[in-house]
């Protein structure tokens, strides 16, 4: 791996995190791990982990498949589709965001076919983050031990005389296989199509900020739960929430629950102060580390942070249960 030019993989794209910057090349960050904002930092340099999405050698090597190599989720799937896809949606709405602003002309802000990508892209976005590899791998170890431990009870009561030596059986799992089921997840295209044909059947709304300050983290795409607290992108009164730049926000809700807003679906909307310092505390809140923005601005964080005793606040990441554990 010494020398590869892709050693940075980005679960945030670039081209995303550009439209959150004043010069697309940098931007305003505040990490969370390290209580205060941070000089402004290289976009190349953001959202990203070392071989993030690298497969390891022992996982391919016998497949018979000469176009996959290591790096291919990075290079061929993010770099060269995935990404190309989504710099046109964005550059799309930010052009119709000016436009409107100019003009206030009340026309769609994306036509059927876009629309259809970005719900795409959202889906795939949305997978590829850290914690969905983190929610996959805990509920695959979790299973897989829980299989063990009813095959070890079911052995040891036809066996009693081996019960002790079934007791020190134990499961060992491959680290490294994580990498694999997470590349199982944000590329398979039936769970893809099935996110993509949830996401275009909400009503979406595009709230806007003349301020050009709304927030986003290294966690951005957000479920919040308006009926009890099941929070997927199919349960009824959720809003699904991610900033698109740092002048536009796009929420989609549910046709069922809010079906009071769908004359706003499609069409661009003046925020008010209030919900936009809403939406940019979950931002704060449900980030893992970062928060980004345009502008060097977070008091809103130093608010936040003083009323909880000067101290970081984290929201406890989802969680699976496999037989009640």
């Amino acid at each position: 791996m010494k020398g590869e030019k892709n050693k940075k993989h980005h679960f945030i794209p670039q081209c995303y995190l550009r439209y959150f910057s004043n010069n697309r090349k940098s931007i305003n960050i505040y990490s969370k791990k390290r209580n205060r904002s941070s000089p402004i930092q290289a976009i190349s340099k953001t959202a990203c982990e070392d071989y993030f999405y690298r497969i390891p050698e022992k996982f391919i090597a016998n497949l018979d498949n000469q176009i996959f190599h290591p790096n291919f989720f990075e290079k061929e799937f993010f770099d060269d589709n995935i990404e190309k896809l989504l710099g046109p949606i964005l550059k799309t709405i930010d052009c119709a965001v000016e436009n409107w602003k100019t003009n206030k002309i009340e026309n769609e802000v994306l036509q059927k076919s876009d629309k259809e990508v970005f719900a795409g892209l959202i889906a795939v976005q949305y997978l590829r983050l850290p914690n969905i590899r983190d929610l996959n791998w805990s509920f695959y170890t979790k299973s897989n031990n829980e299989r063990l431990d009813i095959v070890k009870s079911i052995l040891s009561a036809e066996f009693p005389e081996n019960k002790s030596f079934m007791e020190t059986i134990n499961l060992e799992i491959d680290e490294e296989y994580k990498l694999v089921l997470h590349a199982k997840t944000f590329a398979n295209e039936n769970l893809i199509y099935k996110l993509q044909d949830c996401i275009l059947d909400k009503i979406w709304i595009f709230y806007v900020s003349n301020e050009d300050d709304f927030y986003t983290s290294d966690n951005p795409i957000i479920l919040k739960p308006h009926i009890g607290e099941q929070s997927s992108f199919y349960d009824e009164g959720v809003e699904i929430i991610f900033p698109i730049s740092s002048s536009v926000l796009l929420t989609l809700w549910d046709k069922k629950h809010f079906e009071d807003k769908i004359f706003q679906d499609n069409k661009f909307n003046i925020i008010n102060s209030k919900s936009k310092n809403e939406y940019n505390c979950y931002q704060y809140l449900f980030a893992n580390d970062e928060v980004y923005s345009k502008n060097d601005n977070f008091k809103l964080i130093e608010l936040l942070k003083y009323v909880n005793g000067g101290n970081e606040k984290f929201i406890k990441k989802p969680t699976v249960l496999v037989n009640g554990k």
